[in-house]
């Protein structure tokens, strides 16, 4: 199976470190377009074989394709590797805008391709244990949820100046509501569809950016469960956290510290094993045994478009109902 990355920037290059892991169980073969022509000023790895055209890249017929350039560029990137029969691995968010969606999710479904989108969160076993006690109803129904993340964006990449990022610039889909968009998602994937919300997105702090630094954001599902997330660039020691009060507890996950506590009658904490690659290499083994197995994934890229949907309102501060 040939694998096209398009973008080997940080996160491209963890799916590449990733795959690398599964490539002799899988016989993978690794292929990437890449943009920047100045090829002594960029990182090659051994067993990737470049292009810095994508038509030369494309007649290497590749099976799959890793889109993680940034976020602007993910629905062009995507088409054209559709129009090959390629199945797409989509790094969240879907898109920074609803334009050419359409056309892609068309190629998808008549091309009848395999699609996952990057939400590794959904594979962290705390957020999966969690889910289970919600469908299970194991401590009631659900009253109220609170998310909150947040952490220091300069720290985010050490090696690059974090102003001409593209979670600082506004062309390249960057802020805190596409950037953390995890959050949207993995809360939707437990509590439902979104029937209402609120939301107050604006840059606050005195980071060199011209993004929103925080959202703040009020949801009623059509569950009736009532919920918050809080979403931040500029927390300077990282958190990333979500309590949800039941009938007849209260449960606590920090995907920080991987840690689970139930407070009812009496306390419990559960500690996980996840380091820090953890979730990401269960979802890219995910999706290689999804083509294998041609089985359509949960989180395909049209649960990404309904994600996406609800960002984009809340990015521009629209009520939905």
């Amino acid at each position: 199976m040939k694998v096209l990355f398009i973008g080997l920037g940080s996160i491209g290059t963890r799916h590449y470190n990733c795959l690398k892991k599964i490539k002799d169980k899988y016989n993978l073969e690794f292929i990437s377009f890449k943009t920047n022509m100045n090829k002594d000023n960029i990182q090659n790895h051994e067993d990737i074989k470049y292009f810095y055209n994508i038509e030369e890249a494309l007649m290497e017929k590749p099976n799959c394709a890793i889109v993680s350039n940034p976020t602007s560029r993910h629905i062009e990137s995507a088409i054209k590797c559709a129009q090959n029969d390629i199945h797409l691995f989509i790094e969240k968010p879907l898109s920074n805008s609803l334009e050419n969606i359409e056309k892609l999710t068309t190629l998808v479904e008549k091309k009848k391709l395999i699609t996952l989108m990057g939400c590794n969160l959904r594979y962290h076993p705390g957020l999966i244990e969690l889910k289970n006690i919600i469908q299970t109803s194991q401590f009631g129904k659900v009253y109220d949820f609170d998310i909150a993340v947040g952490s220091y964006l300069p720290q985010w990449r050490p090696w690059q100046d974090y102003s001409n990022s593209y979670s600082a610039r506004k062309e390249l889909g960057g802020g805190v509501v596409l950037d953390l968009i995890h959050e949207i998602d993995y809360s939707y994937w437990l509590f439902g569809e979104f029937g209402k919300f609120k939301s107050y997105v604006e840059k606050v702090s005195n980071l060199n950016i011209e993004t929103e630094d925080i959202a703040k954001i009020i949801i009623r599902t059509k569950n009736h469960s009532l919920g918050t997330i809080s979403l931040n660039y500029y927390r300077r020691i990282p958190q990333r956290r979500i309590s949800v009060n039941f009938e007849e507890a209260s449960v606590i996950l920090d995907m920080v510290s991987n840690k689970l506590t139930i407070e009812s009658s009496n306390t419990t904490v559960k500690a996980y094993e996840v380091d820090r690659d953890y979730t990401y290499e269960i979802q890219m083994k995910a999706f290689i045994d999804n083509i294998i197995q041609t089985k359509q994934p949960e989180n395909s890229i049209f649960e990404g478009l309904k994600v996406l949907k609800y960002a984009i309102n809340i990015k521009q501060g629209e009520d939905i109902i």
